[in-house]
């Protein structure tokens, strides 16, 4: 009886929240950038920056409670 391996069964991993400095280096630029195109840009345009930047055209967005930058789903 063939049984599908473990692997194949169980969801994609998600990606996890970031901190400014991690966020910043998937985006290819420094934290000072990121934070200062958050705070000037709408959340809108924000995220459209993100997506155009991300390597997997995801867009992001930034949490002030837990300060982390979180993916949109």
């Amino acid at each position: 009886m063939s049984r599908i391996p473990q692997q194949y069964s169980q969801t994609p991993p998600q990606i996890e929240p970031l901190d400014e400095e991690r966020f910043a280096m998937r985006l290819s630029t420094n934290a000072p950038t990121v934070r200062e195109r958050r705070e000037t840009m709408s959340q809108e345009e924000f995220e459209k920056w993100c997506r155009e930047r991300d390597p997997n055209k995801r867009k992001w967005r930034y949490n002030p409670k837990d300060g982390l930058y979180h993916p949109v789903k």
